[in-house]
């Protein structure tokens, strides 16, 4: 069970978990989290397409990404472990 299955099956079966209001909740606040991450990523997208950014910036920024895809995966980890 991958991890959308696995959030997929809590929320479907919230009766049968009594915390379910709480994931419910979390799952909100990741979505408004993920909708703002899109944002930044579509005007950073814009700006490199404007030729804003140096190619400093761009290696600069995939180091950022980087860093923070091994945060969230640090992050999933320990929230499924628990």
């Amino acid at each position: 069970m991958n991890e959308s299955e696995y959030i997929r099956y809590l929320l479907l079966n919230q009766s049968e978990n009594p915390r379910s209001k709480e994931l419910e909740l979390e799952v909100m606040r990741l979505r408004n989290e993920i909708n703002k991450i899109g944002v930044n990523i579509n005007q950073i997208v814009k700006n490199s397409n404007s030729h804003i950014y140096g190619e400093d910036d761009k290696i600069q920024l995939e180091q950022n990404i980087c860093e923070i895809k091994e945060c969230v995966q640090i992050l999933i980890e320990k929230k499924f472990m628990n």
